[in-house]
């Protein structure tokens, strides 16, 4: 039995491998959450257990939850976090708790658009990918006529009815892959003038930044 796998999994790709800041290559843990950030995805993830707060390197929490061999018991021993499972022990350093702490995006929350992850998943190929994710080619265009990308050799355009008049906002490249992966149990969505999130059934959540700029077509 594997500590966290299944959320640590779904965690996996808002941990940043080379990251400008200590805690956005950790994971946050706390109580029966786990969360991560790279600076422009923040996901959180219930967690089957209680875990003391801490923040974790990425790479050591992922050794650790495949050494296990039974279910895991967490403790805060000497700035570590000590994992027991079964005929295993596993430590784990830890640093300041205090350097981050994830919080939801605050706004209306309203059911995901019936097929909008279809919808996404289709523009997907007209991404411009290996772009700068500043650039709005990077993008799918959420506008009031339909949802739009494109990749300088061919545009696409889908009509997905969204209850969002008069917004022109674009998403990352990387944001619409995040909810494309992940769209069992998708129930909700929130817009603001910067972000984007997302929820789910289980209560994970994810919160993207906006790309600044406007779709130019």
């Amino acid at each position: 039995m594997t500590m966290t796998t299944p959320p640590l999994r779904w965690l996996r790709d808002a941990v940043a491998r080379k990251a400008l800041a200590d805690h956005m290559s950790h994971y946050h843990l706390s109580s029966r959450m786990a969360a991560a950030t790279d600076g422009t995805i923040t996901a959180a993830h219930p967690l089957p257990m209680d875990v003391p707060t801490c923040l974790v390197k990425g790479e050591h929490i992922e050794a650790a939850s495949r050494a296990l061999d039974g279910a895991p018991q967490f403790f805060i021993e000497n700035n570590q976090l000590l994992i027991r499972g079964g005929r295993s022990r596993v430590r784990v350093p830890v640093v300041e708790q205090d350097l981050w702490t994830p919080t939801p995006l605050e706004g209306e929350w309203r059911p995901v658009p019936r097929d909008l992850t279809a919808v996404l998943r289709d523009l997907l190929p007209f991404v411009a990918d290996g772009t700068d994710n500043t650039s709005w080619l990077g993008c799918v265009a959420i506008a009031e006529d339909g949802l739009w990308a494109t990749n300088k050799k061919m545009m696409a355009r889908s009509r997905v009815p969204i209850d969002a008049a008069g917004t022109n906002i674009l998403l990352a490249r990387n944001t619409v892959e995040w909810i494309v992966d992940r769209e069992d149990g998708l129930t909700e969505w929130c817009l603001t003038e910067h972000s984007v999130g997302f929820r789910w059934e289980n209560g994970a959540w994810m919160r993207s930044s906006l790309v600044t700029g406007q779709w130019p077509l």
